[in-house]
């Protein structure tokens, strides 16, 4: 029989190595992701030697490029990153209640260096602190996923050396329709199944994933979608119970 004291001091060890196993193992996945990333945008080679020679430029270069995106990813004259990976960034039908109008959420697609009101945002401080920031995601998304589609779409700016739209510096939230349409900045999906549609309309995000995670975790989702549109809400017996 095992003494209770010599149980007691196994099981710290038992305990980190169980962290260490599960550690190993999301850092294999997120390289697989990766690698899987490189091969959709050009081959890994090519975008090792593309990297290698981007970085002899100056480093705004990159950024820009980073940001301009078709095909259709970061370019607000057609569709931003975030239509194409919203699925994976806000993954429940609770999320686009958040991006909804009315509040103060990242729902515009647009940039800038300083606009907090702005989808993706530059801050000004530079050296070590350079970042991009996508504002977008909730802490329901994986973060393999949504960072491996980040960063395909990234690298495919790069490779094909695209410039971003005009960055915005004025209060996105405090401008009407038309002033948002005079300056081509549109909206993110409205719910979990628009974001699944743009999702599956976009050829690099799905190469980035897989077949087989992509139609899985499509599968998954749109029956998550579906079952949400059979359910009655507390709000609908409220507001039409008595009314109707």
């Amino acid at each position: 029989m095992i003494r209770l004291d010599s149980w007691m001091q196994t099981l710290p060890i038992l305990l980190t190595g169980m962290v260490g196993v599960f550690l190993v193992i999301g850092v294999i996945v997120l390289v697989t992701l990766l690698l899987n990333a490189l091969k959709a945008v050009g081959g890994i080679d090519d975008q090792f030697e593309l990297i290698s020679a981007q970085a002899l430029e100056p480093v705004c270069r990159l950024k820009t490029q980073y940001l301009g995106h078709k095909n259709p990813r970061l370019h607000t004259d057609e569709v931003l990153l975030t239509l194409a990976i919203s699925a994976l960034t806000n993954p429940l039908v609770n999320s686009y209640k958040r991006l909804g109008a009315g509040y103060e959420a990242p729902r515009y697609k647009a940039w800038s260096s300083g606009n907090r009101s702005t989808l993706i945002r530059i801050p000004s401080v530079r050296g070590q602190s350079t970042r991009v920031e996508l504002r977008s995601p909730d802490p329901s998304c994986n973060p393999y996923l949504a960072v491996a589609a980040c960063l395909a779409a990234g690298l495919d700016g790069i490779a094909q050396g695209l410039e971003p739209p005009e960055e915005i510096s004025g209060d996105v939230y405090a401008m009407d329709d038309a002033a948002r349409a005079a300056q081509n900045i549109g909206a993110l999906p409205e719910t979990l199944k628009d974001a699944l549609d743009a999702m599956e309309q976009d050829r690099l995000i799905m190469d980035v994933l897989g077949e087989h995670v992509a139609r899985h975790y499509i599968q998954g989702k749109r029956k998550e979608w579906n079952e949400y549109q059979t359910r009655v809400s507390s709000w609908e017996l409220e507001k039409y119970l008595v009314t109707y």
